[in-house]
């Protein structure tokens, strides 16, 4: 068997265990899960309008900003370092140097899109936008697709050649059979299992 079939069988696996491990995390969700989760990035993407009207900038600056920050960060941390950005405040000792140096070629007027990077850094970019086809693969949504414990070193998987495609492809397919949008979806089993963390 040639290598290249052999990672396309092993890559469709990826996708349809990833699958049957999110269906279940989906039948487990509480109806107060389901319904923070629907709002979850419609609420981010608000805010992302607010901080560009606020601020006079496009909300690709925003939310260029905000998902550039936000690696190994509570959201409301990455929240409350893009607002003090905006505001003109030095945060360079507060967050990832390679992080905030991208935030602040964005907050310069470079093109977001050209300066954000990353599969999962990218996804949450256009989620903020309400792009909602892409999907946010973190710590948690990693852990519940895989199966795996990304703070136990099993986080390399994502650097796979294709690996993180066909994990983003296994919440679209249960995203679609529960009439969810996949990071709608993405949302609500991140709620679910980052409330039991």
């Amino acid at each position: 068997m040639s290598t290249a079939m052999h990672n396309t069988r092993s890559l469709a696996q990826l996708r349809r265990r990833g699958r049957e491990r999110l269906e279940k995390e989906w039948l487990a969700t509480y109806p107060s899960e389901r319904e923070d989760g629907l709002g979850w990035y419609d609420a981010a993407g608000s805010w992302v309008k607010h901080l560009a009207r606020m601020h006079n900038l496009t909300e690709e600056c925003v939310a260029g900003i905000a998902a550039t920050l936000s690696p190994r960060l509570p959201w409301s941390r990455a929240i409350k370092l893009t607002e003090l950005m905006l505001d003109g405040e030095d945060i360079s000792s507060l967050a990832l140097g390679r992080q905030v140096r991208k935030a602040q070629n964005i907050r310069s007027g470079l093109d977001a899109e050209v300066v954000v990077s990353g599969m999962k850094v990218t996804a949450f970019y256009h989620n903020l936008l309400g792009e909602y086809q892409w999907v946010t693969i973190d710590k948690w949504s990693f852990d519940q697709v895989s199966g795996r414990d990304y703070n136990a070193g099993d986080n390399h998987m994502l650097e796979r050649a294709g690996v993180y495609d066909m994990y983003a492809k296994s919440f679209r397919d249960v995203g679609r059979d529960v009439g969810l949008e996949p990071a709608v979806l993405q949302a609500i089993l991140w709620i679910h299992t980052r409330g039991k963390a």
